[in-house]
C-alpha cells in the first residue's frame, strides 16, 4: 500500500514510531498534525484525537481529511503490523464543508466506507458534533481501504492538494522568458 506522495513522520521528520505526534505532508508541503496519538491495549490499538491542519490545509476548498485518516490508517498497518485497531474522535470545524451536521455526516460516511463500527454522533455544547468510530485490521476492511484509498489518490494525483492557489512565478522563470522572447525577436 504505497502512500501516493502523503509523506508520515514523526517529529523533525523522523521515522514515525508509534505514540509520537504523526506529521504528515505532501512531499515537502506541510499538511498538518495528529496530535495526540495513544497507544493503547499494550501498542495493539491507536487513538487518533485530534488533527491539526495547516494554512495550506485550511484553504484547500476540497475535504482532504478523509483522505489523510485513510492514509494514517495506512502506515499504521504498512509499518506497524502489530497495531489491530485504531480508533477515532473528530468534531475540529471544516471550512467550507457545511454546517456541523453535514460535517459530522461526511466523517460517519468517511468511516463507513473503510469498515469502521462503534461510530457514534454526539452533539457537543459548542454547537460542533463529536463523531468517533473503530476501525479494525481485517481482511474486509483491509480491501474496503486500499479501494478507498486508490480512489482518493487518484483525484489527488490528477489535482494535487494546493494545486487552486495560485503561485508566484520565480524571477529567473521570467527572466529566461524574457531572454528566449527578447532573443527570437533580433
Amino acid at each position: 500500500m504505497k502512500n501516493a506522495g502523503i509523506r508520515i513522520t514523526g517529529p523533525d521528520g523522523a521515522p514515525y514510531e508509534l505514540g509520537q505526534p504523526m506529521l504528515m505532508s505532501a512531499g515537502c508541503v506541510p499538511l498538518g498534525r495528529v496530535d495526540p496519538v495513544h497507544l493503547r491495549n499494550r501498542g495493539t490499538e491507536v487513538h487518533f484525537e485530534r488533527f491539526t491542519p495547516t494554512a495550506l490545509m485550511q484553504a484547500e476548498p476540497r475535504n482532504v481529511g478523509a483522505w489523510l485518516f485513510y492514509e494514517a490508517c495506512a502506515h499504521l498497518v504498512r509499518f506497524h503490523p502489530q497495531v489491530q485497531l485504531i480508533s477515532f474522535e473528530s468534531s475540529r470545524p471544516m471550512c467550507g464543508m457545511g454546517d456541523p451536521a453535514l460535517q459530522a455526516a461526511a466523517r460517519v460516511a468517511a468511516l463507513e466506507r473503510i469498515g469502521a463500527t462503534d461510530i457514534q454522533v454526539k452533539p457537543l455544547q459548542s454547537g460542533e458534533i463529536l463523531v468517533s468510530g473503530c476501525w479494525a485490521y481485517n481482511e474486509r476492511n483491509l480491501r474496503d481501504l486500499e479501494a478507498v484509498l486508490e480512489e482518493h489518490r487518484a483525484v489527488y494525483r490528477d489535482a494535487p492538494i494546493g494545486g487552486h492557489v495560485r503561485r508566484r512565478r520565480k524571477p529567473i522563470a521570467l527572466l529566461g522568458r524574457w531572454l528566449q522572447k527578447n532573443a527570437q525577436r533580433s
